[in-house]
């Protein structure tokens, strides 16, 4: 079993953004993925952003289960700036839409295959149209597109014996924050697999959206190229959540320099 050293994002005795962030570079974080698939250890994966900061911040409930993740990676640059600054940590971006490449090159050559799970019926099927014309030597094991409600008890163990029954070294998950954080932590004890939370990367690995020109990505603006293309769905969360995300992340600057 790996260990990683996280690191909240908050300062000092107040926490304001009670995230843990797993302080360890973009290569370091594929090795212990990979070391965690081949061993087939029940773990997953969460891949922060402002967005996820904010929703945990007003749901202890989502914290503690992104907090108990086995790794949780410094998805968008709001979280690699916050840590630079509160905590003077030069954090590698380890940005899920990055990382669903490398992990799926890395699969293909290892041997390792990989189970699909959540989004839609027509989105699942360009992924895999895509994987089957990028990495024709990757096994997918087997995918499932569940329905966007509530699982029923019934439905969800079907879900865990169909991922166990396929003996898959990755499960690639796709549910949307929070929802999919809150059933990696509730089931990854019961899946032998390690579970990624890719949640849109999933999306854009399907040609579904384009990813933002690097000068954007590097710039923290890789938000605003999303919303011009999906402004009815993200209009609300990053209006609303990068705004509250540098609310807190100021508050939080100011609180921990008034501690000193």
């Amino acid at each position: 079993m790996i260990t990683t050293n996280k690191v909240n994002i908050s300062t000092g005795s107040k926490k304001i953004i009670d995230l843990d962030v797993s302080t360890m570079p973009y290569d370091t974080v594929i090795d212990n993925i990979f070391a965690l698939a081949k061993q087939k250890t029940p773990s997953y994966v969460c891949f922060a952003n402002a967005h996820m900061a904010v929703e945990a911040r007003l749901n202890p409930k989502l914290a503690n289960s992104v907090n108990n993740a086995t790794i949780v990676t410094s998805d968008g640059m709001s979280v690699v700036m916050a840590m630079k600054y509160l905590h003077k940590i030069k954090q590698d971006r380890t940005a899920g839409m990055d990382m669903i490449y490398d992990v799926m090159t890395g699969a293909e050559k290892n041997n390792l295959s990989v189970f699909l799970f959540g989004n839609s019926n027509e989105t699942m099927d360009m992924f895999i149209n895509k994987a089957k014309r990028e990495h024709p030597n990757l096994k997918i094991a087997g995918a499932i597109t569940p329905p966007f409600t509530e699982f029923t008890p019934e439905e969800n163990q079907y879900f865990l014996d169909q991922i166990n029954a396929s003996k898959a070294n990755m499960v690639f998950v796709s549910l949307g924050c929070p929802k999919q954080e809150k059933w990696m932590s509730e089931n990854s004890s019961n899946i032998n697999s390690v579970l990624l939370g890719f949640g849109g990367a999933f999306t854009l690995y399907s040609n579904k959206i384009k990813r933002a020109p690097m000068w954007m990505q590097q710039n923290c603006m890789e938000w605003l190229y999303r919303l011009i293309q999906e402004p009815r769905r993200l209009w609300k969360r990053y209006m609303l959540t990068n705004t509250l995300f540098v609310w807190y992340f100021f508050k939080q600057l100011l609180t921990s320099k008034r501690s000193k």
